[in-house]
């Protein structure tokens, strides 16, 4: 910071970037990507100092887990778009939102209130049947996690319900399967509604990168699942550090 304006340095104190910016931010659990602000605008530069995005949008904010998925971006006129990390535009900035649910070149925008979905050509792929939507699965078939008055279903691109919304909660986690809550209690289900795991706990929590499911139930107890659903430990939880991939178990024996 030099006179109310900041830059970039390494760690050796050389300068990555000029001094000329009114904010730098380290965008959240994003490598390679900072926010900067010059003259009222945002964009983006990279670690080594490069300009990615120029300062040019009311806001920018990041569109999923890493630059690659594109950033979401505000202009004058208070309208939102996507730009990908080369700064070629992906959606047209003509929305008056733009959740952060996306997937298979379909994203989930807001117009005069109502969500709908869109694909990168900027036509309507689906837009009556559902209140909001949650989620695009990873399947090729195509389909959507919705609400309607509350409850989660599943829909297909043509509008045809495939899962009833009568879920208080519901999450793919892997191609046809589903973290699903009834009440107060998690289950698992299929893409068929069979039940996997039953409804008999309070959280049911997925690692992606571990492929194991973490369940624990009123009394704290808790078992660990493989990607198959098979029980592979079972005890009392310790700690779960998601940062640095380990869990501590108190086993009982």
């Amino acid at each position: 910071e030099q006179n109310g304006k900041y830059g970039l340095i390494n760690l050796n104190g050389k300068e990555i970037t000029t001094i000329e910016y009114e904010e730098i931010i380290a965008m959240s659990g994003i490598e390679n990507s900072f926010k900067i602000k010059k003259d009222g605008k945002y964009g983006i530069v990279d670690s080594e100092g490069k300009m990615v995005v120029e300062p040019k949008y009311v806001d920018i904010d990041i569109l999923g887990k890493d630059n690659k998925s594109g950033f979401i971006v505000k202009d004058d006129s208070g309208k939102y778009g996507i730009i990908d990390y080369s700064n070629n535009q992906v959606l047209e900035i003509k929305y008056d939102s733009v959740e952060k649910v996306y997937g298979n070149d379909l994203y989930v925008v807001t117009v005069n209130g109502k969500q709908k979905l869109v694909n990168k050509e900027n036509a309507d792929v689906l837009t009556e049947g559902f209140d909001s939507i949650k989620q695009i699965l990873a399947s090729q078939e195509n389909a959507v996690i919705f609400t309607k008055t509350e409850k989660y279903g599943v829909m297909n691109l043509s509008g045809e319900v495939l899962i009833n919304p009568e879920y208080d909660y519901l999450e793919e986690t892997k191609v046809g399967i589903f973290i699903a809550k009834k009440g107060d209690k998690y289950g698992i289900i299929n893409s068929n509604v069979e039940e996997k795991v039953p409804f008999e706990y309070t959280s049911i929590v997925y690692n992606k990168k571990a492929d194991i499911y973490i369940t624990e139930d009123i009394n704290l107890n808790t078992n660990v699942l493989n990607g198959n659903l098979e029980t592979k430990i079972s005890g009392i939880l310790v700690e779960l550090n998601e940062a640095k991939e380990y869990l501590k178990l108190f086993l009982l024996i």
